[in-house]
């Protein structure tokens, strides 16, 4: 291999000046010495040449100087040699003059000779690998570190294919921080001519050269003034940018650079370098980076022409630069119509969707992830547009890169897995279908279930249909999807699966399946696929699957009537635990609201109680945390607890204290939060004044003319500590006004900015006149605005009526009675 070295650019011409110098001092300085030392005895000054002719196999410019320095000291050799203006020293200084300027002469030729057998070398070299034995990505590795340093200090090579400039080579060496110019170079658009970007530009395919570069050069290579300043930072002093011609077709371009070297390009230079681009061209196109279609199929098509999978080869610009008959089948059409176009190609005949139903684009089918060049692979549904035909594949890409990491291809195989991907979606349907019945405790919800999990794998519709006691169509028990759009008890539904007649019409319109669903020998109901007209024919095995469902569902639909029934029995035991309708009172006008949000929405967590004792009533509102039937069972336990702990003390805290004591004493204490007030059975005239206590509840609102107010002080949670105490707190009610005694469902309640609040229901409360008045506003707040009612909501609204036979207008100060509510 040759040496780098012999080409005369692979060091900076001052340091090899100053190795020449060395090497003529060197020789001259024991001549001189000599000389000087026998003085006019030995005249040795026609030897000084020699130390030229030491600093010609060097370098020109040490020559020179060398040259120079000997010509001086021959001149002032009188003043050792006594021979000054005497014939004999002329004679000398004469042939010292012409021996140097020969050794000059020398020495460019010795030069220019150096140059061209380090250039043919390098175009020796680069011919070498045009024999296609190594990799393309061998090959170009190697085309650039034969390159730089020794041509250049930096080298990029780009690819020219319909107008589009794509760098798949760089090199920089001879800086500490080439690395990083390395990446910035190649991550740089291309400074690529018009002329040499586009042929029809209509200027012949020669070379940019600037054999010096000014700063304007700078600002029209740029891009941006980023990019501008880039350059500047370069030194850049020559730049070439070389058309890589092969077979009189442009394949892209050869960019040399010289800056910190300190070199410059001549003419000879721009020669040189359109040589080396041609070499390389011939070089990479037989590597196969830049072979032409016919060369590609040439290679391919013996091969790929025995593999059954689809194959396609789309470029680093998306364009496709191959595909087999397989490939053309899928795309229906032919293979020379399908080269040149983009990656999208494929979604002008077909709709993508991955495993989950989601869209695809060729794109994304086609690309791996950046930086990771593992083969991706993934199933793919696909769709043809025109006739809704139905296909699977088992999609493999995978990505080459070219040295310097860029993308020059991407690979994409397909293999039609359609018959083992429906095989596979079947059996998942049918374990659907049997989740399906078994959790749903609602049987129309399960048949609507198992029809949209058929859709769109398996058909675009799908009926699901059971029969009534008398053998006929239960319409209410039926369910159908057509396109994810569920048709519950229509006028298709029944055309599908209640007649014959229908059914052959269903038929004739569209390709169908249609199966029995048996529970044992009796036949229940019927399953029906339904493709669109025209659209993918059903085959043995959808028969076989469908029949499969029905038989799945026949052994499942009892399961999921019994669901049923048990609802109905737990709803009838949990409708017994409804709160008791509000009794008559003397001197007091009462109402309540109960809304349950319990997994039946019959009763929960919340319930109230209005308890007459002695000398009066007590109302309790209370609320067991959580809801529901386990909310509901501790419910009925607190409410006949407080219940008989009033009726025998008639003491609202010893009441809390028995309940308190009873949760406590339980393995896992559940919680529960009470307000009680105790209101006086008495018709006599001017305020009641009523004894409100709570234990961890909400706070009473109590409803005045001036506004709302809470009624009372907070107390502990019930079940949540033992011996815990409780205080009495006395609120006086003037007739017309009003207490509202509420559990935390209600102002919990979300609403469209955050949740009601109590600040929110005091708001809603103010200027209501009667009980019912007040649980209308309540009502309506959480059904009008409420997004959702997370926890179940009760209220009881009490008010003092005026005395008997007292006008309303002598109460000033008092809101009155309303008559209504």
């Amino acid at each position: 291999m040759w040496k780098r070295a012999r080409l005369g650019l692979g060091s900076t011409d001052a340091a090899r000046a100053r190795a020449g110098v060395g090497v003529g001092l060197l020789v001259l300085a024991p001549i001189l010495v000599v000389d000087i030392l026998v003085g006019g005895d030995t005249q040795l000054v026609v030897m000084y040449v020699l130390a030229v002719f030491a600093a010609t196999l060097v370098a020109v410019s040490s020559t020179v100087v060398v040259g120079a320095l000997v010509v001086a000291l021959a001149a002032i050799s009188p003043m050792w040699n006594h021979n000054a203006g005497s014939e004999l020293y002329w004679l000398r200084l004469v042939g010292v003059l012409a021996s140097c300027a020969f050794a000059i002469y020398m020495a460019r030729r010795w030069r220019r000779v150096s140059r061209l057998s380090g250039r043919l070398g390098l175009l020796d070299e680069i011919s070498a690998m045009a024999d296609g034995s190594l990799p393309l990505d061998e090959t170009l590795a190697h085309a650039l570190e034969q390159i730089v340093p020794a041509a250049a200090d930096f080298c990029m090579i780009d690819t020219i294919r319909d107008a589009e400039v794509t760098r798949i080579g760089t090199r920089v060496r001879g800086r500490s921080d080439w690395r990083e110019l390395e990446r910035r170079l190649r991550r740089r658009r291309p400074s690529t001519p018009q002329w040499l970007r586009n042929p029809e530009f209509g200027i012949p395919l020669v070379p940019m050269f600037l054999p010096r570069v000014t700063a304007g050069h700078e600002e029209i290579l740029s891009h941006d003034l980023e990019d501008l300043a880039f350059l500047r930072s370069l030194g850049l002093r020559s730049c070439a940018i070389v058309p890589m011609i092969a077979r009189g077709r442009l394949l892209g371009t050869l960019t040399l650079g010289v800056a910190w070297s300190r070199r410059s390009y001549d003419r000879d230079d721009l020669a040189f370098g359109r040589a080396l681009a041609s070499r390389l061209a011939l070089a990479l196109d037989h590597a196969g980076l830049f072979s032409d279609l016919e060369s590609v199929e040439r290679r391919m098509d013996a091969v790929m022409a025995r593999i059954p999978e689809s194959v396609t080869v789309s470029d680093g610009g998306g364009r496709l630069v191959y595909a087999n008959e397989v490939a053309a089948g899928w795309a229906g059409t032919e293979v020379t119509r399908l080269i040149g176009k983009r990656i999208g190609w494929l979604d002008e005949r077909l709709t993508l969707f991955d495993q989950t139903g989601d869209p695809l684009t060729m794109t994304e089918m086609v690309k791996t992830r950046a930086g990771d060049d593992r083969p991706a692979r993934r199933f793919v549904r696909m769709v043809e547009h025109h006739s809704g035909r139905e296909r699977w594949g088992l999609v493999s890409s995978d990505v080459i890169r070219g040295p310097d990491g860029e993308v020059l291809y991407f690979v994409t195989t397909t293999e039609d897995v359609t018959t083992s991907k429906r095989a596979e979606l079947g059996e998942r349907l049918l374990a659907h279908a049997g989740a399906f019945l078994a959790g749903a405790p609602e049987m129309h919800e399960a048949l609507r279930q198992v029809a949209e999990a058929a859709i769109p794998e398996l058909a675009d519709g799908c009926a699901v249909a059971l029969t009534s006691a008398t053998g006929e169509v239960d319409v209410r028990e039926s369910a159908g999807v057509i396109g994810k759009r569920a048709v519950e008890g229509d006028a298709h539904l029944r055309t599908v699966v209640e007649t014959r007649q229908a059914l052959r019409a269903s038929l004739e319109s569209g390709p169908a399946v249609l199966a029995p669903i048996n529970a044992g020998d009796t036949t229940i109901g019927v399953i029906t696929l339904v493709n669109a007209k025209g659209g993918r024919p059903f085959s043995d095995a959808d028969l076989t699957l469908a029949a499969d469902i029905g038989a799945r569902l026949g052994t499942a639909i009892e399961s999921a009537r019994l669901a049923g029934v048990r609802k109905e029995i737990a709803s009838t035991l949990q409708r017994a635990l409804e709160p008791d309708p509000l009794p008559e009172i003397a001197g007091w006008k009462l109402d309540s609201m109960y809304r349950p949000a319990g997994e039946l929405n019959e009763v929960g967590g919340d319930f109230y109680e209005v308890i007459e004792v002695e000398n009066g009533w007590m109302v309790v509102v209370g609320d067991v945390l959580g809801r529901g039937a386990a909310a509901a069972a501790i419910t009925a336990v607190a409410r006949n607890t407080i219940r008989a702990a009033l009726t025998l003390t008639g003491d609202p805290r010893e009441a809390l204290r028995v309940l308190n004591d009873h949760l406590c004493s339980r393995d896992v204490s559940p919680l529960c939060s009470v307000a009680i007030a105790v209101l006086p059975d008495s018709a006599e005239t001017g305020p009641a004044d009523a004894v409100v206590t709570c234990a961890g509840h909400p706070l009473p609102l109590v409803i005045r003319e001036d506004g709302v107010t809470e009624a009372c002080r907070p107390g502990p949670l019930l079940g949540a500590v033992r011996d815990a105490s409780w205080s009495l707190d006395l609120v006086s009610l003037g007739p017309g006004e009003q207490m509202v005694i509420y559990t935390d469902g209600i102002i919990e309640a979300r609403m469209g900015g955050g949740f009601l609040g109590e600040s929110g229901l005091a708001e809603c409360l103010e200027g209501v006149r009667s009980p019912g008045a007040a649980v209308e506003r309540i009502e309506a707040a959480l059904a009008n605005q409420a997004v959702e009612v997370a926890d179940d909501a009760a209220a009881v609204v009490l008010m003092r009526l005026p005395a008997p036979g007292l006008p309303e207008s002598s109460r000033p100060g008092r809101l009155a009675a309303a008559d209504s509510g």
